[in-house]
């Protein structure tokens, strides 16, 4: 398809890398969201669901997260997550906990793995950890344990653990 549309395009300036890349998150996005949203209206959690997949592209956009290795597993577990969140009920005491703790992971890890997604450069990182508690803190607004559920899900996501290298003998 990027060939396709370069072919198309004699004054280009993109490389076919580019315009696959891009390609990519536009399906990526769109699959998600036309498996997601029938499954939530069949489920009868449509609202909750849309509300889930608008604040976790918001948020992720500043905080960035963990990517999967293949763009199906992205959108296979956005799609799953997306219908299970609205059938976990968590306390107005828990909201409030998981607001918090959200932003307390946003505020230490955020922005974390968006080296290669954005052209924002890494002395401007602070403003998008800035965005990401903010975004988060409106949650103490709304207390609502859906957007709870899906910021802390989302700050994890953060969070990089140190690779433990391995030594084979022989």
């Amino acid at each position: 398809m990027a060939v396709w549309l370069l072919d198309r395009s004699p004054n280009a300036r993109y490389s076919v890398e580019t315009i696959e890349f891009i390609l990519i998150i536009i399906l990526n996005v769109l699959l998600t969201i036309f498996i997601s949203l029938p499954i939530a209206l069949i489920l009868g959690h449509f609202i909750e669901t849309v509300v889930i997949l608008f604040a976790s592209y918001i948020l992720r956009q500043y905080s960035g997260g963990y990517h999967m290795s293949k763009s199906w597993k992205c959108i296979v577990t956005t799609v799953v997550l997306s219908n299970v969140i609205p059938y976990i009920h968590v306390s107005s005491n828990a909201v409030l906990i998981l607001t918090g703790l959200s932003a307390i992971l946003a505020a230490i890890y955020a922005p974390s793995r968006i080296e290669l997604d954005t052209v924002i450069p890494k002395s401007e990182y602070k403003y998008l950890r800035i965005l990401s508690v903010q975004i988060i803190f409106f949650n103490f607004i709304f207390l609502s344990p859906v957007l709870a559920v899906t910021f802390m899900l989302q700050s994890i996501s953060l969070i990089r653990f140190p690779h433990k290298e391995v030594i084979t003998l022989g």
